[in-house]
């Protein structure tokens, strides 16, 4: 097989680029990109997964990548990075943070030098197990307009304190002898 040289020049070009996405397919979990005058055929976007998880990350429009193309051939480019730009930069450029942020503003970050697990979510945070422990070796604070708990409720190991009143040492006053009663049994 002989090539020429601006056929070579051309693979060669083609080995490595930057692009943006140009198209995104949700459901066949393909893309096109932008590169140049190049726009790409449908291309497999890159899965992210491990040993033990697979994750789903829808990718969006404009969003700037490396692609390969194998023997410089774009009908075979794969994406092996994404990067920022400046249409869609860091939210963040503390060296301390890990930070993941979504679009409505909800966000997960965690500081190294803090210790501190920070998640806010603008609307709701939803839970399910069949067994939820949360254990706080210092303290544990529930700040709240309103807190409903629906089933038992078992204390163990302390008293409960309401308003300032506590459930294992308050008195009443007798009705009859009008006295302060002795403390809960």
């Amino acid at each position: 097989m002989s090539l020429n040289t601006s056929e070579l020049f051309r693979r060669f070009e083609n080995l490595v680029r930057i692009g943006t996405i140009a198209a995104v397919e949700h459901k066949t979990k393909q893309l096109r990109i932008q590169s140049g005058e190049l726009l790409t055929d449908w291309l497999d976007w890159p899965a992210e997964m491990g040993r033990n998880y697979i994750r789903w990350r829808p990718l969006r429009l404009g969003t700037q990548v490396v692609f390969v193309c194998p023997s410089g051939d774009p009908a075979q480019a794969l994406i092996v990075s994404i990067l920022y730009s400046n249409q869609l930069d860091t939210p963040s450029t503390n060296e301390a943070i890990d930070l993941i942020q979504f679009d409505d503003g909800t966000h997960l970050s965690y500081n190294i030098e803090s210790g501190l697990l920070d998640v806010t979510s603008i609307k709701q945070i939803s839970l399910r197990a069949q067994h939820i422990n949360i254990k706080g070796t210092s303290s544990f604070e529930i700040t709240s307009p309103k807190i409903q708990i629906n089933g038992p409720i078992t204390q163990q190991n302390g008293d409960i304190t309401s308003d300032g009143i506590s459930v294992q040492q308050h008195t009443h006053i007798s009705p009859e002898s009008k006295s302060p009663t002795g403390t809960p049994q």
